[in-house]
Formats: structure tokens, C-alpha cells, sequence
């Protein structure tokens, strides 16, 4: 994958459900510059943008949340 340093580092486009409530939500890690959390674009510096570099299809990650640990399974993984 080639990344284009003068403009918007767009890393990856992911597909999450949350384990308990069966919930799906796309997001795209971008770097800060670039984020917008109405367009589900997230950054890659978040709780939730650390724990989802480097997994793939079918990966759990268990992030820290205010309300406590929450739980996603990642169900599509798109570069660009």
C-alpha cells in the first residue's frame, strides 16, 4: 500500500459489531486532521483506532470505555 504524505493519511475502512447489542458501524482510521465522527471517520490515536491496527476479519478487540470494556468483531477490512 502506498500513502500519499501530502494529503489525508487514509488508512483503512473497518465494519464493527458490538458483541452485546449486535450493533454494526463502519469507521474510517484517518489521521487527526481528518477526523469526523458524524462521517464515522475515526482516529487511528483513539482507544478504539489503536486496538483495530494490524487486526483483520473475524478479530475481536476489547477497548476501555467510560461505561466500561466494550467488545467488537470486525467483520470487513478495506485499504486504500
Amino acid at each position: 500500500m502506498s500513502v500519499n504524505l501530502m494529503g489525508p493519511l487514509n488508512l483503512v475502512h473497518e465494519c464493527l459489531e458490538d458483541d452485546v447489542s449486535g450493533e454494526t458501524i463502519e469507521y474510517q482510521l484517518v489521521d487527526d486532521p481528518e477526523v469526523d465522527i458524524e462521517k464515522n471517520k475515526l482516529s487511528i490515536k483513539t482507544p478504539l483506532g489503536r486496538a483495530l491496527i494490524g487486526k483483520d476479519v473475524d478479530d475481536e478487540v476489547v477497548i476501555r470505555a467510560p461505561g466500561g470494556k466494550r467488545r467488537y468483531t470486525i467483520l470487513k477490512v478495506s485499504y486504500f
